[in-house]
Formats: C-alpha cells, structure tokens, sequence
C-alpha cells in the first residue's frame, strides 16, 4: 500500500482495518468447492443416473457459521433425483434446478467438509451430446466477509476462469453413433 502521512501501511491489502484499535487483521474464511465425477453405467440414454461428489473446505484462517451451504446448477438436460451428504439438510424440491444442501454446523478454519453425493438423470427427450454441471459453496448469510469474492455461477460459466474459488464444475461428453451413445 502507499505510505501516506499519518496513515496506516498495508502490504496485505484487504486485510488492514485501520478502524479497528491497534490496526488489528481481520480473521477471514475461504470456502473452496472441488466437484468431481459424472459417473454412470451403460449407455447415457434418458433415464440413466449419473453421480457427482461435491466436497466443500475452507481454507481461511477463520471458521465458518453453520448455515453455510452447498449449491448445485444443474444444465438442461439433467434432473435431480437426490442429495444428501452427513451433516446437512438437503432441499431438491424447492428449485429443483439448484437444488441446495445446509450445513448444520460451521466449517473449522483449513477443514475439509464431508461430501455431498448429488444424483442426477438424463430427461426424458434429450438429445445432447454433453452435460456441463456447476455448483457452488456459499457463506451461512450473517457470517463474515471471504476472502475472495463468493459468486453464483449459472450453467454456462467456465469455472477455471471465474475470480473465485467457491465453485467447481464437472463436465461429461458422449458421442452419439447410430442408436447408441458411447462415453467419450
């Protein structure tokens, strides 16, 4: 930062709150989201389930209020069938196209969460050749402020390119040769 008369200095920027009595540094969380999978047997025809992991960590140096949670996006083509994972409260009716899973407790500064398995089914009528599936992990609503900015992705956000790190994605392509479909 930029030494300015009277003024605090920072080479952490962010992190300095000269409001605060002896120019202390705030504690911070970092939810981080890893998504993996995309799994089935047989063909990948209407119908099939396919499974993904979602594992959610904090990497700050600070805990996370329960209440956090753990958002998936599904693309078209793919309905949810379950979500459930030890320790939250899962909720696939209300937007079944996101459904959310809560966690009951916080996350420990640098802990890992236990994973959420998400099942999935091709819907009836599809006919695409590749599923693109994101999720995201979000700060319970009144606790403090990450350390890199939370966004919600939609369907078609490239996840590697994102200014964060609290979402993930997962993709699965197939090929499509006469009546059948082949895992690619």
């Amino acid at each position: 930062g930029e030494n300015l008369p009277g003024g605090p200095t920072s080479d952490d920027a962010g992190t300095d709150n000269p409001g605060l009595d002896a120019g202390l540094i705030q504690p911070k969380m970092n939810l981080q989201l890893q998504k993996s999978g995309g799994t089935w047997t047989g063909l990948l025809i209407p119908g099939t389930e396919v499974t993904w992991t979602l594992t959610p960590n904090n990497e700050g140096s600070t805990a996370a209020q329960a209440g956090w949670s753990v958002t998936d996006v599904l693309p078209a083509g793919l309905e949810i069938v379950s979500m459930a994972g030890t320790g939250y409260t899962c909720d696939i009716a209300t937007t079944p196209a996101s459904p959310v899973c809560t966690a009951s407790a916080g996350l420990a500064a640098g802990a890992t969460g236990e994973p959420i398995t998400v099942v999935t089914k091709v819907a009836t009528g599809w006919t695409g050749s590749s599923f693109h599936n994101v999720a995201y992990v979000d700060k319970a609503p009144n606790d403090t402020t990450e350390t890199n900015p939370l966004v919600t992705p939609t369907t078609t956000t490239d996840t590697s390119t994102t200014n964060t790190d609290n979402d993930a994605q997962a993709s699965i392509n197939v090929v499509s040769v006469g009546d059948y479909v082949w895992y690619d």
